[in-house]
């Protein structure tokens, strides 16, 4: 196993940790995001030795996604749309 884990750019919140096939990609959650409430803490993207390029872009995909939706939660979630009741003026709301 090689020490130095391999780097990925682009690819916000990702902490490697060594394991038994080699590396563990990993995405992991601000604390105070944790505190909050948002789920999930951590989540595994990946793991092996040396991710491929496509490999290593499904990580950043998975890695900007997950902390996007952590942002968002962190700024109360998304906006709730006005319900359309059948109405000219539920429409203009919506």
């Amino acid at each position: 196993m090689t020490r130095t884990p391999p780097k990925i750019d682009n690819a916000p919140g990702l902490i490697w940790r060594p394991s038994s096939k080699g590396w563990e990609a990993r995405w992991q959650c601000r604390t105070d995001m944790i505190n909050k409430g948002f789920t999930p803490k951590s989540q595994r993207m990946w793991e092996g030795l040396e991710p491929t390029e496509a490999e290593a872009a499904a990580i950043a995909d998975g890695c900007t996604r997950l902390q996007d939706e952590m942002k968002i939660f962190g700024r109360g979630g998304l906006p709730i749309a006005n319900p359309f009741d059948g109405t000219l003026r539920s429409l203009i709301n919506c």
